[in-house]
């Protein structure tokens, strides 16, 4: 090579480096950044689902009544109480059997029935396995065989919101068992609205797992008040309403 010779080393003698030694580790900033920032999600989001845990774990536990039974892989949880015909409360969407208890509607009817509040699968200390459609088919027969186990032929039930639509099932499915039913509030016909829709997240696979168990805690305590404004708040009187004249409900 004119101008230079290469040594027994690979360097060359006329002070110019070799190309090849030259050569720095290549950095890929960007990615570190990545990483970095990876590693604090998955760290905030593991801390956000043990603190949940922690909180979901202390509210479930503090009511220790009830008994658990064992029924086609589903534990479920029922609250009992009282003599006389029994009564299965099957409570709605958001709740679970201890909003009976709280209400004071479980003690009173205890005075007269032999009182069954279940927790619903998937909801207060009941499971709710995965792979199956909870249909309110599917809770009504797993209600009714969890009942048969007790040793219950014919029983009453009462259902309130979505509840409504199992106790139907279960008067449906299940006739010769069910000697009555009460409806409260019933949710029959579920319109279409960005609530059922925001409502299927926490049932996908994985990412809905992750969902539910860090993020959606938190949101939900965020838009409680909300929720309880409108669901709860007397709606405002309406035109109509308010210039109508009175009508006499009695004649003297």
């Amino acid at each position: 090579m004119r101008g230079s010779s290469a040594t027994a080393s690979g360097h060359f003698e006329s002070g110019h480096a070799c190309p090849l030694c030259a050569r720095r580790p290549l950095v890929v900033r960007g990615t570190n950044k990545t990483t970095a920032a990876g590693a604090l999600l998955g760290a905030g989001l593991a801390g956000l689902a043990l603190y949940n845990s922690a909180r979901a774990r202390r509210a479930l536990f503090s009511h220790g009544s009830g008994r658990f039974i064992g029924v086609t892989g589903v534990r479920l949880h029922v609250l009992e109480q009282g003599s006389g015909m029994p009564l299965i409360l099957l409570h709605g969407n958001g709740s679970s059997a201890e909003d009976f208890r709280t209400s004071g509607m479980f003690d009173e009817a205890a005075g007269k029935y032999r009182v069954l509040a279940f927790d619903r699968p998937g909801f207060g200390r009941s499971t709710r396995p995965r792979g199956k459609w909870w249909t309110a088919a599917a809770q009504a027969d797993l209600i009714h065989a969890a009942v048969a186990q007790l040793g219950i032929e014919r029983y009453l039930v009462l259902g309130h919101s979505w509840g409504a639509s199992v106790a139907l099932q279960l008067a449906r499915r299940h006739p010769a068992s069910v000697a009555g039913i009460v409806l409260v509030s019933g949710y029959y016909y579920p319109p279409p609205r960005l609530g059922l829709a925001l409502a299927v997240l926490p049932a996908l696979p994985v990412a809905g797992g992750v969902f539910r168990h860090t993020l959606l805690p938190l949101l939900v305590r965020l838009t409680w008040p909300l929720a309880m404004g409108k669901i709860f708040r007397p709606h405002p009187l309406t035109q109509l309403t308010s210039t109508s004249e009175a009508i006499p409900l009695s004649r003297e």
